[in-house]
């Protein structure tokens, strides 16, 4: 579609969705896999449609802004196209606004932070926050053994790195509001998540 013609924001027709925090490699996606069985809708991040991804020569040339604004607009895009008629509860995600900026915090210069912010800001706004965020924090060692096993091109990270960015990642999610946040390790109760989801959702009614 082409058009110049400025549109009205519709928020209300957007799913509610609940993100999955966690550092690369700590399972998020067979997690949401688990989580949906076919019942809600998966906004699945595709690391292979980020044109920028393992092309180290553009990434040294110009910086990491386009890589992270790339991850950004595509996780915009997955929230801005999943219609609430589509389906009765809320989508999951195995990625999160909130950690993308984390991870551009620690790549990103302050120019490129900065602007960065700027459309993480207006992009966030136009989809509205999450229904809620889970917290996966499985075993540091469990992260390198599992980056070691799927050996993704591009992945090449160090202990050092991943734990780091656990961390940071714990730091972050303290800041988020404690109701809206559940932490759970690779022996997650299904059960208990689904009930929280249920109350999140009782929640988001009595708020219209």
């Amino acid at each position: 579609m082409v058009t110049l013609l400025r549109h009205p924001q519709r928020q209300a027709m957007l799913c509610s969705r609940i993100e999955i925090l966690g550092v690369f490699g700590s399972g998020k996606t067979t997690l949401a896999q688990h989580l949906s069985n076919g019942r809600e809708p998966l906004m699945l991040e595709r690391h292979e449609h980020n044109v920028y991804w393992n092309t180290p020569g553009a990434n040294a040339a110009t910086g990491f802004l386009a890589y992270d604004l790339s991850f950004l607009l595509q996780h915009h895009y997955l929230a801005a196209s999943c219609p609430s008629a589509s389906h009765n509860g809320v989508a999951l995600c195995d990625w999160s606004f909130a950690s993308d900026d984390l991870w551009a915090s620690m790549r990103l210069n302050d120019d490129d932070l900065d602007a960065y912010r700027t459309v993480h800001s207006a992009l966030l706004k136009s989809v509205g926050p999450p229904l809620g965020y889970i917290h996966l924090r499985p075993p540091e060692r469990t992260i390198a053994e599992r980056l070691r096993l799927r050996n993704r091109a591009g992945e090449n990270i160090s202990t050092a790195e991943i734990s780091d960015a656990a961390d940071r990642l714990d730091e972050l999610v303290q800041q988020l509001p404690s109701a809206k946040v559940m932490r759970v390790e690779d022996d997650a109760d299904l059960v208990n998540i689904r009930n929280l989801f249920e109350h999140w959702l009782r929640g988001r009614t009595s708020e219209r």
